[in-house]
């Protein structure tokens, strides 16, 4: 039975994120879209690289998620708590509830600068 992964080359990855934003942007495509908000995020980090340096060519806002968690698990362990990387990142990449807060509050502070209008009126509700 063949191996399946589902693994994108950094070289490829870089060309399919321009030609989305282009699809998106460009009056002339069938899939222009002048009010879709791009936001950049990704928790791997040469993903993460290629999404900063993508979305500043093309002026957009970038959530540095990896940067974040490595920062937040790197305080725990200096803080002796064994274990903390799991408590955000429950296999090494899917997101546990906990990083779900902090990418939540990641994109609240993001679309505030770039997109107060679109900002929630009523924050009853939790994650």
């Amino acid at each position: 039975m063949p191996q399946y992964t589902q693994h994108n080359p950094l070289h490829q990855y870089i060309k399919d994120m321009v030609c989305i934003i282009a699809m998106l942007q460009d009056p002339d495509s069938d899939y222009y879209s002048p009010s879709t908000r791009i936001l950049f995020n990704n928790r791997t980090k040469p993903y993460a690289e290629i999404d900063q340096m993508v979305a500043k060519q093309i002026g957009v806002p970038c959530i540095d998620l990896y940067s974040t968690t490595e920062k937040l698990a790197a305080s725990a362990a200096l803080l002796e708590k064994r274990g903390e990387y799991q408590k955000y990142l429950k296999d090494g990449i899917h997101l546990t509830m906990e990083e779900n807060q902090v990418v939540y509050q990641l994109i609240r502070s993001t679309i505030q600068p770039h997109w107060p209008e679109i900002m929630p009126l009523n924050e009853s509700y939790t994650l």
